[in-house]
């Protein structure tokens, strides 16, 4: 059942929070007032599904000076959405409401809009239960705006955007092409050292990619990491020992690989590679026994979470950022 977060006010709070138990939702915290729950949630996580909140549930109406509950009501939405980028919010609004504030609502990405003077149990619960999309809002039409500047869009092509990817021709060329042509014939160790020393930027070996992973990674990172990226390889080792990265990051969760595979992998790149990131997803029984086998072999740095959570960027951005500085 999905986790709830109630910002409802007092008047509802307890029938709403016995309505959930009844029928076994989660309740992972509660604040009567969205001001308060600004507090509570600024820089953390309410490590919920869904934010129930009430339109109402407001310790001040003011904006600017002036009561205004609506302007008041989406500066808070705002907030709480840039605190919760992620999250589901179901909101509860008294009555009609005009078509600019909910148009604004559903700009902060907030599609759960049930516009009401009274409801029962029973609706509620389809609500949380059915979630709403963009689809549900044909009758609203984007506003006039202005024409685009004059110009088009220009891509400034360079080559080392592309990623390494085995669907490209020759991905051997590519992973030849990182370690330089006179180090061949040199002792193990000593090369090692001398192919990390010749790199301008940082190495991050990728395996079993997402499009997801790799977005958070370029989009912050390209001043100081390569990405090379594996998806079917068979020769995982062989690479790895090739090009010594400074970075492997393994997708347990997204690899072709058996579970087993995937462990033993990453067991043997322990010694071979100094930083480490295995990305698990939801542990099930199995998931938390392998995850303490391969922390207990040493892996630098396990990112995972409970069964119906997510994983967030935010924690392997952390991390990296964590490595660049330590390593510089």
């Amino acid at each position: 059942m999905a986790k709830i977060f109630l910002i409802v006010g007092v008047e509802l709070h307890q029938n709403i929070v016995d309505l959930l138990k009844v029928n076994n939702f989660e309740l992972v915290g509660f604040e009567y007032t969205l001001d308060a729950a600004l507090v509570r949630l600024k820089g953390k996580k309410s490590k919920a599904d869904v934010l129930v909140v009430n339109g109402l549930a407001q310790a001040s109406g003011i904006s600017e000076g002036e009561i205004n509950r609506n302007q008041s009501l989406l500066l808070k939405l705002r907030a709480l959405r840039m605190s919760e980028p992620n999250i589901r919010i179901l909101l509860l609004l008294p009555g009609q409401n005009s078509s600019e504030l909910i148009l604004n609502i559903i700009s902060l990405g907030i599609y759960d809009i049930h516009q009401i003077s009274k409801f029962s149990g029973g609706e509620l619960l389809e609500w949380i239960k059915n979630p709403m999309t963009i689809a549900d809002y044909r009758d609203f039409r984007p506003a006039k705006v202005r024409d685009f500047p004059l110009g088009g869009i220009k891509f400034d092509f360079d080559s080392k955007d592309i990623s390494f990817k085995k669907s490209l021709d020759n991905p051997t060329k590519k992973i030849k092409a990182i370690i330089p042509d006179d180090l061949t014939g040199i002792e193990e160790e000593k090369r090692s050292e001398e192919i990390k020393r010749q790199r301008k930027k940082l190495l991050a070996l990728i395996f079993a990619s997402d499009p997801k992973v790799e977005g958070w990674i370029k989009r912050r990172f390209s001043d100081h990491l390569d990405l090379l990226i594996l998806n079917e390889f068979d020769d995982i080792k062989a690479i790895i020992l090739d090009i010594r990265p400074d970075i492997f990051i393994i997708l347990g969760c997204n690899n072709p690989l058996s579970d087993l595979a995937t462990e033993e992998i990453t067991i043997w790149a322990v010694d071979k590679v100094r930083n480490l990131i295995f990305i698990m997803g939801q542990l099930d029984e199995i998931g938390r026994v392998t995850k303490e086998r391969i922390a207990s072999a040493g892996v630098s740095y396990i990112i995972s979470c409970e069964q119906g959570g997510y994983i967030s960027g935010d924690e392997l951005i952390y991390i990296i950022n964590k490595i660049i500085k330590e390593t510089n």
